[in-house]
C-alpha cells in the first residue's frame, strides 16, 4: 500500500514538471516570435523611411525608387507568416499601387495637366509634377505609421493622409434651363490632387450664397488615381439654384470644403426692340404707296435661343399675314428682319401693325397713318406772261404724256408722276444720246426772276431735276432754252415758252428732249 502511494506521488510530481517545463518553453517561443515580428517589421519600416528620403531629394529619377522598394518589400514578406505576412503584403500592394500610378502620371503628363489649370493651380510647389512626389511622400509615411501603429496594437491606423486638391478642371459651372430644371454645359468635372483614396471620397452639397446647405448633391465621386477623381453632373437638377450657389465638397479627411462656383443662366428671352416703316413718301397714301418694315429682335437671356419665327399681321381688318423663319440667337444678340412690301387698301390716322414672335415671348402693336388715295387739293397758281416774242405752249395738261413737236425740228416727250405734295412742283430734264448741243430748262416768275435751271450737253444727258414751292396766287412759266450756231457759234437763245402751268401742282414733270 505504501508502495503505491509513493510511486502515485513520483508520477504527480513529474507531470509537473513537464507541465512547468512546457509552459516555459512556449513563453520562450513567444517571446522569440515577438522579438521577431518586430524586427520584421522595423525592417520594413526602415526600407520605406530610406525610400521616401531619396524621393525627397532633388532627384529626377525619384520614381525609380519606388520599384525597387517594391521589390525588398516582397522579399520582407516571403520570409514572414500569418498576421504580420498579412500586414506586409497590403503594405506591398500599396507600394504596387503607388509604382503603376507614378509611372502612369510622368512628368510630362503631370506638366500637361498644370499647363491646363493655368492660373487655378493651387498647390503650393516650386515645379512642375511636385505634387505628384508629394503624394507619394505622403503616402509612404502614412505606410510608416501605419506599421509602426500595427506592431504596438496590431490593428491598422484610421486615419489617412489629408488630400490636397491642386485644381479642378472646370471650376466654374454654367447653368442652362431644360423645362423645370437647371443643367450644367460641361457633365464632368475632374479634380486633380494628391492623397485621393477610395474609401475617403467626398459628400457633395448645393449652397446659397450665404454658404447654407440647399440640399445634397445626386452624384458619387469617382476615384480614378491617387490623383484624380472625377464627378459627373448628367443627373443632377440643380433645384433652387439661385446667383452666387456654389458646390462644396465635405472630406472626411478635413473640415474645409472645396468649392464650385455655379452660373445660374437665365433663358433665352427674344424682344422686340425696334420697328422701322419704309414708305416712298409720309405718311404713304393708301392704294399707292407699298410701305415695307424692318424689325430688330434681340436675345436677351443667358442661353442660345432656338429656331423661332416672327410674323407681321399689317392691318388688323384685314388677313394679310407675313411670316419670316429664323435660326436660333446667341446671348446678347441682335439681328433685323426685313419684311416684304405691303400696299394699304385703306387710309386712316393710325392703323395699328402687330409684330410677335412664335415663343411668344414678345408681342408689339406700331400705328401707321395712312394717307387717303384721293389726291390733294393742288395749290391753285396762275398763269405767267412769256417773254416776247419766242413761241408759247400751249397748256401742260397732266396725267396723260405727250410729245410737242416744235419749230426747228425740236421733238420733247413729256410724262407726269403725280407723287409731291399740293405745293410743289418737280421739273426734270434729260436728252436723247443723240441730242449733245446745250439744252436748258429754266422756271421763272411772273416778273421773269429766274427760280431755277436744269440743263444738258455733250454726254451729260441727264436726268437733272428741280422742285420748287408754290403759294396760292403764285404766276410760272417754263422757258425752253437751247444753243445755236447763229449768229453766235454756242449761245444759248430762249426759244420755246410754257406759260400755264396750273395744273402741275403735286407733280414731278419729265422732259425728254429726243430732237433738235
Amino acid at each position: 500500500m505504501n508502495y503505491i502511494k509513493s510511486m502515485t506521488r513520483l508520477k504527480f510530481f513529474k507531470t509537473s514538471r513537464i507541465l512547468m517545463l512546457s509552459v516555459v518553453l512556449l513563453s520562450l517561443l513567444l517571446s522569440l516570435s515577438g522579438c521577431g515580428t518586430k524586427q520584421t517589421v522595423d525592417t520594413a519600416i526602415n526600407e520605406i523611411d530610406r525610400t521616401k528620403a531619396a524621393i525627397a531629394g532633388e532627384s529626377a529619377s525619384w520614381r525609380d525608387e519606388l520599384p525597387a522598394l517594391l521589390d525588398k518589400l516582397k522579399g520582407i514578406e516571403s520570409q514572414s507568416a500569418g498576421d504580420l505576412k498579412g500586414v506586409l503584403a497590403d503594405t506591398t500592394n500599396q507600394v504596387q499601387d503607388l509604382v503603376t500610378q507614378t509611372i502612369e502620371l510622368s512628368d510630362e503628363k503631370a506638366q500637361n495637366l498644370v499647363a491646363q489649370a493655368g492660373v487655378e493651380f493651387r498647390c503650393n510647389t516650386e515645379f512642375v509634377g511636385a505634387y505628384v512626389k508629394q503624394g507619394v511622400i505622403d503616402q509612404l509615411q502614412y505606410l510608416i505609421d501605419n506599421l509602426q501603429f500595427w506592431k504596438e496594437h496590431k490593428q491598422h491606423l484610421d486615419k489617412k493622409p489629408n488630400h490636397a486638391v491642386c485644381w479642378i478642371n472646370p471650376s466654374v459651372l454654367s447653368l442652362y434651363p431644360i423645362g423645370n430644371a437647371w443643367h450644367s454645359e460641361e457633365n464632368i468635372v475632374s479634380v486633380f490632387g494628391y492623397n485621393f483614396w477610395p474609401d475617403a471620397l467626398p459628400t457633395l452639397a448645393l449652397m446659397d450664397a450665404n454658404a447654407q446647405k440647399i440640399h445634397d448633391v445626386k452624384i458619387t465621386p469617382t476615384y480614378i488615381t491617387h490623383y484624380q477623381m472625377n464627378l459627373d453632373f448628367s443627373n443632377e437638377d440643380f433645384a433652387n439654384v439661385q446667383p452666387g450657389a456654389t458646390v462644396a465638397f465635405y472630406w472626411p479627411d478635413q473640415g474645409l470644403p472645396t468649392n464650385i462656383n455655379l452660373v445660374a443662366n437665365p433663358p433665352a428671352t427674344l424682344k422686340i426692340t425696334n420697328a422701322t416703316f419704309e414708305t416712298p413718301r409720309n405718311p404713304p397714301i393708301a392704294t399707292i404707296d407699298a410701305v415695307s418694315l424692318v424689325v430688330t429682335i434681340k436675345n436677351g437671356g443667358g442661353v442660345r435661343s432656338g429656331n423661332f419665327v416672327v410674323t407681321w399681321k399689317p392691318d388688323p381688318q384685314h388677313n394679310d399675314v407675313f411670316s419670316i423663319n429664323s435660326t436660333p440667337l446667341n446671348p446678347g444678340e441682335s439681328k433685323d428682319y426685313y419684311f416684304p412690301s405691303y400696299l394699304y387698301q385703306v387710309s386712316g390716322p393710325a392703323i395699328y401693325s402687330t409684330v410677335s414672335i412664335s415663343t411668344g415671348d414678345d408681342t408689339q402693336t406700331y400705328p401707321l397713318a395712312v394717307a387717303d388715295a384721293s389726291p390733294p387739293t393742288p395749290v391753285p397758281i396762275a398763269s405767267a406772261r412769256c417773254p416776247v416774242p419766242i413761241d408759247t405752249i400751249g397748256p401742260l395738261t397732266p396725267p396723260v404724256g405727250t410729245t410737242l413737236f416744235l419749230s426747228d425740228n425740236d421733238v420733247i416727250e413729256i410724262s407726269y408722276e403725280h407723287n409731291l405734295p399740293p405745293n410743289q412742283i418737280s421739273i426734270i430734264l434729260k436728252s436723247a444720246p443723240q441730242v449733245t448741243w446745250w439744252k436748258g430748262l429754266q422756271l421763272q416768275d411772273q416778273n421773269f426772276n429766274v427760280l431755277g435751271t436744269v440743263e444738258t450737253q455733250d454726254d451729260r444727258h441727264g436726268p437733272v431735276s428741280m422742285t420748287v414751292l408754290l403759294q396760292t396766287g403764285d404766276q410760272r412759266a417754263l422757258i425752253f432754252w437751247k444753243a445755236k450756231g447763229f449768229p453766235v457759234f454756242g449761245a444759248h437763245h430762249q426759244y420755246h415758252c410754257a406759260g400755264d402751268l396750273t395744273q402741275l401742282p403735286g407733280y414731278t414733270v419729265t422732259f425728254t428732249w429726243l430732237r433738235d
